[in-house]
């Protein structure tokens, strides 16, 4: 029976535990929320622009090339070459 057994074992992970002076612990963990928002909110930026310069091309691409259908014609006469 033990032949077939599963060895089951838990890792305890030990935390580094310092003493700063007063204060400082909250600050680093409130420093590091912001940034995490301020990173968030550069990628959602970035994100946004990328959208709506898409849909600015697309919109150019459609006025130039007379509509929807020619600009689907177009389209895959590029991408098969003929």
């Amino acid at each position: 029976m033990m032949k077939y057994a599963i060895a089951i074992a838990k890792v305890k992970v030990k935390k580094k535990l310092y003493h700063p002076r007063p204060g400082q612990v909250e600050e680093k963990i409130q420093i590091e929320g912001e940034l995490s928002r301020a990173v968030l909110g550069i990628m959602l930026l970035a994100g946004t622009v990328i959208g709506i310069s898409g849909i600015v091309f697309l919109l150019y691409g459609l006025i130039s090339s007379g509509g929807v259908l020619p600009l689907i014609g177009k389209f895959f006469s590029a991408i098969t070459g003929r």
